[in-house]
């Protein structure tokens, strides 16, 4: 599979890291798609499926580490590379 064909979300309450994140992986012909938190990324996860998710530790309300347990209850979400 081509770079183009994979669809990555990017997690971070920072928006100069999103930004830089989703510039650079543009370049590399990603597609890819940004949640300001968790609880965004985890709608997001609900609306569409994503080959990767990069996922910030330190957010608030709920924690990089919040998300991938919700993430690794779900049948489906747990097969998504973290």
């Amino acid at each position: 599979m081509a770079n183009e064909d994979y669809t990555l979300l990017v997690v971070d309450d920072n928006e100069n890291n999103r930004e830089l994140l989703r510039r650079r992986l543009t370049k590399l012909n990603y597609g890819v798609e940004v949640a300001e938190d968790g609880r965004q990324a985890l709608e997001m996860l609900g609306n569409r499926s994503y080959d990767l998710v990069l996922l910030d530790i330190h957010m608030p309300e709920l924690n990089g580490f919040e998300v991938l347990e919700r993430m690794r209850q779900d049948t489906v979400w747990r097969r998504i590379p973290v």
